[in-house]
């Protein structure tokens, strides 16, 4: 399979990286340049705390938002395949869900358990790492039919996650300027362990 370019794609995410964009707006923008060269359905750029890995908020697109509770226990309690946690560690942080399952992605209990509720079938996530650190997941879907996620698509997502994870904590950052500048709402995600 040949390979696609990815410096245009990387060019693209740059200028959107620095335009100062609050969160979902950088969201918004981020998904529309990844979906020019990576085509999908439905999307979920989930942010995270760096201290303990858990998801603090998220953008959907073309997703309910009914199910998150029932998303977080395959996220977080059951035994799954391309577990956030898991591609984190990873050197490549990118996982297609038919590749990492062997081929059957019913091997996935969110597969199982999900897919159909979002009318999806075929799935690609990332872990969005920047200096060993975590700070959102995105995941792609597809839905049913015979156009999964290519290795190509998964090596641009690959090359980029470290990008669009810079460009997670650059609007959070100007979030928080815009709030100390009294433009925005203060406040913004945060974890509480008890």
């Amino acid at each position: 399979m040949a390979s696609i370019p990815v410096e245009p794609v990387r060019r693209r995410l740059e200028s959107v990286v620095r335009a100062g964009l609050d969160p979902a707006a950088y969201v918004e923008a981020a998904l529309d340049v990844l979906g020019r060269t990576v085509p999908f359905d439905a999307a979920c750029h989930g942010t995270l705390d760096p201290a303990t890995g858990l998801l603090t908020g998220s953008v959907k697109r073309h997703l309910t938002s009914a199910y998150d509770e029932d998303f977080l226990v395959h996220e977080y309690v059951l035994d799954d395949v391309n577990l956030f946690a898991d591609l984190a560690g990873r050197p490549r942080p990118v996982g297609v869900l038919a590749e990492e399952a062997g081929g059957d992605p019913r091997r996935s209990s969110r597969y199982r358990e999900l897919f159909e509720i979002y009318g999806v079938e075929h799935e690609l996530r990332a872990a969005l790492v920047v200096a060993g650190v975590a700070w959102a997941t995105l995941a792609l879907y597809r839905e049913s039919g015979p156009a999964a996620f290519t290795p190509a698509e998964a090596d641009v997502v690959a090359a980029v996650a470290p990008l669009l994870a810079v460009g997670t904590r650059a609007a959070a950052v100007t979030a928080r300027a815009q709030a100390e500048l009294g433009r925005a709402e203060p406040g913004g995600p945060g974890v509480l362990v008890v």
